[in-house]
């Protein structure tokens, strides 16, 4: 509810996108080969981190720009600064960036992920093992799920007839 009122509940979020590349045009980065397709893929990695709330669409396509050049080794204007002229300071373009390579340099949850289609069918047969297992053991136990008021979940659930005439 916080996140809702600190967006004073407009959840409509502008991408990027189309800034990013008027903002290629004025730099006459159009057709470098390497920069508009690696600032992209920044832009959907973006997608997976808080920036889009916290940032403007064009603070944002400016640094998965700076990003891509830096990345590219292209040296962008300074005189006047780019970013100046496009209504970006350098330090959110900095931070933003770090935010996106962030996302790179996070450890996978589980480290045996398998990594091409023949490892999946046994990674999954294992996940399942081991889930299966875990029901087990807690069945042994005598360990029953309750909804906190002591009745057991499997006796709230409510039968198909009762649910259609409830809800229709």
């Amino acid at each position: 509810m916080q996140i809702l009122k600190k967006l004073a509940f407009n959840v409509h979020v502008q991408l990027p996108y189309a800034i990013m590349m008027n903002y290629f045009k004025v730099l006459e980065l159009t057709d470098h080969p390497d920069i508009p397709q690696r600032a992209w893929g920044y832009l959907n990695d973006g997608l997976r981190t808080s920036i889009y709330i916290c940032y403007q669409p064009p603070t944002i396509a400016c640094s998965v720009i700076w990003l891509a050049a830096r990345e590219a080794g292209v040296p962008l204007p300074e005189d006047p600064a780019w970013w100046e002229v496009l209504d970006s300071t350098l330090e959110d373009i900095v931070n933003i960036a770090g935010h996106i390579k962030a996302l790179y340099y996070k450890e996978l949850p589980i480290p045996e992920l398998p990594l091409s289609s023949e490892e999946v069918e046994p990674y999954l047969h294992r996940q399942q093992s081991i889930a299966q297992a875990a029901i087990d053991a807690e069945s042994r136990a005598g360990k029953t799920k309750s909804d906190g008021v002591g009745a057991p979940l499997e006796s709230a659930v409510v039968p198909k007839s009762t649910r259609a005439s409830r809800f229709s």
